[in-house]
Protein backbone atom coordinates (compact mmCIF):
# COMPACT_ATOMS: atom_id res chain seq x y z
CA UNK A 1 0.00 0.00 0.00
CA UNK A 2 2.79 2.41 0.94
CA UNK A 3 4.67 1.85 -2.62
CA UNK A 4 1.44 2.34 -4.42
CA UNK A 5 0.03 4.68 -2.63
CA UNK A 6 2.56 7.05 -1.21
CA UNK A 7 4.52 9.99 -3.05
CA UNK A 8 7.76 10.16 -1.21
CA UNK A 9 10.51 8.25 -3.03
CA UNK A 10 12.44 7.39 0.45
CA UNK A 11 9.34 6.35 2.30
CA UNK A 12 8.23 3.91 -0.29
CA UNK A 13 12.14 2.11 -0.19
CA UNK A 14 12.06 2.40 3.83
CA UNK A 15 8.71 0.63 3.38
CA UNK A 16 10.83 -1.93 1.31
CA UNK A 17 13.55 -2.61 4.05
CA UNK A 18 10.49 -3.08 6.34
CA UNK A 19 9.48 -5.91 4.32
CA UNK A 20 13.07 -7.18 3.56
CA UNK A 21 13.82 -7.48 7.11
CA UNK A 22 10.52 -9.23 8.09
CA UNK A 23 11.16 -12.00 5.39
CA UNK A 24 14.91 -11.68 7.57
CA UNK A 25 13.19 -12.64 10.35
CA UNK A 26 11.23 -15.25 9.24
CA UNK A 27 14.37 -17.14 7.88
CA UNK A 28 15.96 -16.40 11.60
CA UNK A 29 13.26 -17.77 13.03
CA UNK A 30 12.69 -21.34 10.91
CA UNK A 31 16.68 -21.75 11.32
CA UNK A 32 16.38 -20.94 15.23
CA UNK A 33 13.37 -23.61 16.08
CA UNK A 34 15.85 -26.14 13.52
CA UNK A 35 19.19 -24.91 15.02
CA UNK A 36 18.14 -24.27 18.28
CA UNK A 37 21.77 -22.13 18.87
CA UNK A 38 22.21 -19.39 21.16
CA UNK A 39 23.31 -16.54 18.93
CA UNK A 40 21.08 -17.27 16.60
CA UNK A 41 18.25 -16.47 19.26
CA UNK A 42 20.25 -12.89 20.17
CA UNK A 43 20.07 -12.26 16.61
CA UNK A 44 16.71 -13.34 15.96
CA UNK A 45 15.65 -11.36 19.13
CA UNK A 46 17.55 -7.62 17.96
CA UNK A 47 16.25 -8.32 13.94
CA UNK A 48 12.58 -8.78 15.77
CA UNK A 49 13.16 -5.19 17.92
CA UNK A 50 14.39 -3.66 14.98
CA UNK A 51 12.09 -4.59 13.00
CA UNK A 52 9.52 -3.37 15.36
CA UNK A 53 11.57 0.32 15.68
CA UNK A 54 10.90 0.43 11.93
CA UNK A 55 7.53 -0.41 11.50
CA UNK A 56 7.00 2.24 14.34
CA UNK A 57 8.57 4.77 11.58
CA UNK A 58 6.72 3.63 8.47
CA UNK A 59 3.11 4.19 11.12
CA UNK A 60 4.09 7.75 12.52
CA UNK A 61 5.61 9.15 9.10
CA UNK A 62 2.13 7.90 7.13
CA UNK A 63 -0.23 9.65 9.35
CA UNK A 64 -1.81 13.27 8.74
CA UNK A 65 -0.62 14.19 11.64
CA UNK A 66 2.61 13.72 11.28
CA UNK A 67 2.01 16.00 8.44
CA UNK A 68 -0.02 18.33 10.12
CA UNK A 69 2.03 18.93 13.15
CA UNK A 70 2.37 23.05 14.50
CA UNK A 71 5.50 24.36 13.31
CA UNK A 72 6.58 25.28 16.61
CA UNK A 73 10.09 26.64 17.82
CA UNK A 74 11.80 24.71 19.94
CA UNK A 75 14.28 26.83 21.80
CA UNK A 76 16.55 23.83 22.40
CA UNK A 77 15.70 21.12 19.78
CA UNK A 78 19.18 20.49 19.08
CA UNK A 79 19.73 19.20 21.83
CA UNK A 80 16.81 17.51 23.12
CA UNK A 81 16.69 16.10 19.66
CA UNK A 82 20.39 14.05 20.50
CA UNK A 83 18.95 13.28 23.69
CA UNK A 84 16.15 11.50 22.49
CA UNK A 85 17.90 9.87 19.79
CA UNK A 86 20.82 8.38 22.00
CA UNK A 87 18.01 7.32 24.61
CA UNK A 88 16.59 5.50 22.16
CA UNK A 89 19.68 4.27 21.18
CA UNK A 90 20.55 3.03 24.77
CA UNK A 91 16.93 1.65 25.09
CA UNK A 92 17.79 -0.97 22.01
CA UNK A 93 21.18 -1.70 23.14
CA UNK A 94 19.76 -2.70 26.44
CA UNK A 95 16.89 -4.56 24.37
CA UNK A 96 20.31 -6.66 22.91
CA UNK A 97 21.69 -6.92 26.10
CA UNK A 98 18.32 -8.59 28.08
CA UNK A 99 18.30 -10.80 24.66
CA UNK A 100 21.74 -12.22 25.92
CA UNK A 101 20.94 -12.36 29.31
CA UNK A 102 17.50 -14.39 28.54
CA UNK A 103 19.01 -16.98 26.45
CA UNK A 104 22.66 -17.36 28.32
CA UNK A 105 22.23 -16.24 31.94
CA UNK A 106 25.15 -14.01 31.25
CA UNK A 107 26.18 -10.13 31.20
CA UNK A 108 23.28 -8.87 34.14
CA UNK A 109 25.86 -6.73 35.28
CA UNK A 110 25.23 -5.15 32.13
CA UNK A 111 21.97 -4.84 31.80
CA UNK A 112 21.78 -3.09 35.13
CA UNK A 113 23.94 -0.68 33.84
CA UNK A 114 22.39 0.41 30.82
CA UNK A 115 19.06 -0.33 32.44
CA UNK A 116 20.17 2.84 35.15
CA UNK A 117 21.28 4.80 31.51
CA UNK A 118 18.01 4.41 29.92
CA UNK A 119 16.23 5.55 33.47
CA UNK A 120 18.41 8.64 33.76
CA UNK A 121 18.02 9.25 30.10
CA UNK A 122 14.11 8.91 30.16
CA UNK A 123 13.99 11.37 33.25
CA UNK A 124 16.66 14.06 31.28
CA UNK A 125 13.75 13.70 28.64
CA UNK A 126 10.90 14.31 30.27
CA UNK A 127 12.45 17.20 32.42
CA UNK A 128 13.43 19.36 29.82
CA UNK A 129 10.01 18.58 27.81
CA UNK A 130 8.40 19.92 30.78
CA UNK A 131 10.64 22.63 31.38
CA UNK A 132 11.05 24.08 27.76
CA UNK A 133 8.40 22.67 25.75
CA UNK A 134 5.02 21.67 29.08
CA UNK A 135 2.79 23.42 25.80
CA UNK A 136 4.33 21.05 23.38
CA UNK A 137 1.69 17.87 23.63
CA UNK A 138 3.10 16.36 20.46
CA UNK A 139 6.69 15.89 23.03
CA UNK A 140 5.09 15.83 26.17
CA UNK A 141 2.66 13.15 26.17
CA UNK A 142 5.02 10.64 24.40
CA UNK A 143 7.17 11.70 27.66
CA UNK A 144 5.39 10.98 29.65
CA UNK A 145 4.03 7.28 28.08
CA UNK A 146 7.86 6.68 28.37
CA UNK A 147 8.06 7.60 31.75
CA UNK A 148 5.63 5.60 32.89
CA UNK A 149 6.59 2.74 30.56
CA UNK A 150 9.93 2.75 32.47
CA UNK A 151 8.38 2.61 35.76
CA UNK A 152 6.41 -0.19 34.88
CA UNK A 153 9.70 -1.67 33.24
CA UNK A 154 12.13 -1.37 36.27
CA UNK A 155 9.42 -2.96 38.27
CA UNK A 156 9.29 -5.89 35.48
CA UNK A 157 12.90 -6.18 35.29
CA UNK A 158 13.04 -6.59 39.29
CA UNK A 159 10.72 -9.17 40.07
CA UNK A 160 12.16 -10.72 37.15
CA UNK A 161 15.56 -10.95 38.33
CA UNK A 162 14.40 -11.56 41.91
CA UNK A 163 12.41 -14.70 40.73
CA UNK A 164 14.56 -16.06 37.97
CA UNK A 165 18.29 -15.49 39.81
CA UNK A 166 17.81 -14.88 43.10
CA UNK A 167 16.21 -17.56 46.01
CA UNK A 168 14.29 -14.42 47.09
CA UNK A 169 11.23 -14.98 44.99
CA UNK A 170 10.00 -17.84 44.37
CA UNK A 171 7.30 -17.95 41.68
CA UNK A 172 5.96 -21.25 39.28
CA UNK A 173 7.78 -21.63 36.09
CA UNK A 174 4.42 -20.07 34.20
CA UNK A 175 4.45 -17.27 36.76
CA UNK A 176 8.18 -16.65 35.55
CA UNK A 177 7.19 -16.99 31.95
CA UNK A 178 4.53 -14.68 31.85
CA UNK A 179 6.73 -11.81 33.81
CA UNK A 180 9.88 -12.76 31.74
CA UNK A 181 7.21 -12.05 28.61
CA UNK A 182 5.47 -8.82 29.88
CA UNK A 183 8.73 -7.66 30.87
CA UNK A 184 10.24 -7.93 27.16
CA UNK A 185 6.82 -6.53 25.62
CA UNK A 186 7.32 -3.50 27.97
CA UNK A 187 11.42 -2.80 26.48
CA UNK A 188 9.36 -2.94 22.88
CA UNK A 189 6.77 -0.65 23.64
CA UNK A 190 9.67 1.83 25.31
CA UNK A 191 11.59 1.24 22.13
CA UNK A 192 8.61 2.47 20.11
CA UNK A 193 8.05 5.24 22.14
CA UNK A 194 11.23 6.56 22.03
CA UNK A 195 11.38 6.40 18.21
CA UNK A 196 8.30 8.12 17.78
CA UNK A 197 8.99 11.00 20.46
CA UNK A 198 12.65 11.20 18.20
CA UNK A 199 11.00 11.32 14.91
CA UNK A 200 8.66 13.88 16.91
CA UNK A 201 11.56 16.29 17.57
CA UNK A 202 13.35 15.80 14.22
CA UNK A 203 9.64 17.38 12.60
CA UNK A 204 9.07 19.92 15.12
CA UNK A 205 13.02 21.29 14.29
CA UNK A 206 12.53 20.97 10.57
CA UNK A 207 9.25 23.00 10.79
CA UNK A 208 11.03 25.73 13.00
CA UNK A 209 13.75 25.78 10.75
CA UNK A 210 11.69 26.21 7.68
CA UNK A 211 9.59 28.59 9.20
CA UNK A 212 12.50 30.51 9.92
CA UNK A 213 13.46 30.37 5.97
CA UNK A 214 9.86 32.07 5.02
CA UNK A 215 10.05 35.09 7.89
CA UNK A 216 13.45 35.69 5.89
CA UNK A 217 12.26 35.71 2.46
CA UNK A 218 9.15 37.87 3.59
CA UNK A 219 11.28 40.26 5.18
CA UNK A 220 13.44 40.18 1.88
CA UNK A 221 10.54 41.09 -0.22
CA UNK A 222 8.78 43.45 1.88
CA UNK A 223 12.10 46.13 2.43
Amino acid sequence: TVWLRESRAWLRWLAAAALALVIVQGVLGGLRVVLLGQTLAIVHAATAQAFFALTVVLAVLTTKKWLGLPMNSLNDGGRLRRLCLATTALIYTQVIIGAVLRHTGERVDAHLAFAALVALHTMLILIRISRNHVRVYELQRPALVLFALLLLQLLLGTVSYLAKFTAALRLPIDATVILTTTHLACGALMLGTAVALTLRCYRLSMARTQTTGREILTEQFST
